[in-house]
């Protein structure tokens, strides 16, 4: 199955190697504010998270190291 769906990656790359599209794209503007909100949004929101469980991370880490007194 693992060689299946490596030859079939390397079709598909073969393929589009062979037989290119021109791709006429335009980036407005926005779309880079919009990338850039979605990136500062998924960083504070895993600051966020970790701020929130912060005592459930402590204890599982606690319990996996080893606790020298």
């Amino acid at each position: 199955m693992k060689n299946l769906s490596r030859a079939a990656l390397y079709s598909i790359l073969l393929i589009s190697l062979i037989f290119p599209v021109n791709g006429y794209c335009y980036i407005n503007p926005a779309a880079g504010s919009l990338i850039i909100q979605v990136f500062f949004a998924g960083v504070f929101s895993a600051i966020l998270a970790i701020k929130i469980f912060w005592g459930k991370i402590k204890q599982l880490f606690l319990k996996i190291l080893p606790h020298k007194k």
